[in-house]
């Protein structure tokens, strides 16, 4: 009887030990693998309406006029784009890819998508 039941408790144990292996090991490896094009994309995409809102709004501070009014409008509707890399972020996340690797993915991004130095400094660069 006791011996029974200590290899029904090494059963279960051992299930559990391969489903949390497979949850921090593998996990994060396939949302990389099915997701991570998408994602570098996305952040690309949402990296640059971000930074042309900043670029509006600053503007728009500097010269109150109707274009630059407008401006900011056009721009403000273009970061609802960002709504598709927000999820798909969380998604990632829940899949057990770490902030770190996330992040090295839209470095990639940026990498792949610039082609001179000064496209890469544009990038990086604010304007204020």
């Amino acid at each position: 009887m006791k011996f029974k039941t200590l290899i029904y408790i090494n059963v279960i144990c051992s299930i559990v030990i391969i489903f949390l292996g497979a949850k921090i090991f593998v996990a994060p490896i396939m949302g990389k693998f099915f997701w991570g094009e998408e994602y570098k994309k996305l952040a690309f995409g949402c990296d640059n309406v971000m930074r042309e809102h900043l670029i509006t709004k600053n503007e728009l501070k500097a010269n109150v006029n109707k274009k630059n009014v407008q401006n900011l409008r056009s721009a403000e509707l273009g970061l609802l784009s960002c709504n598709d890399y927000d999820k798909l972020r969380k998604k990632l996340l829940i899949w057990g890819v770490s902030n770190r690797e996330l992040s090295l993915l839209s470095l990639e991004a940026i990498e792949e998508n610039t082609k001179d130095v000064r496209d890469f400094i544009k990038t990086h660069e604010f304007r204020y």
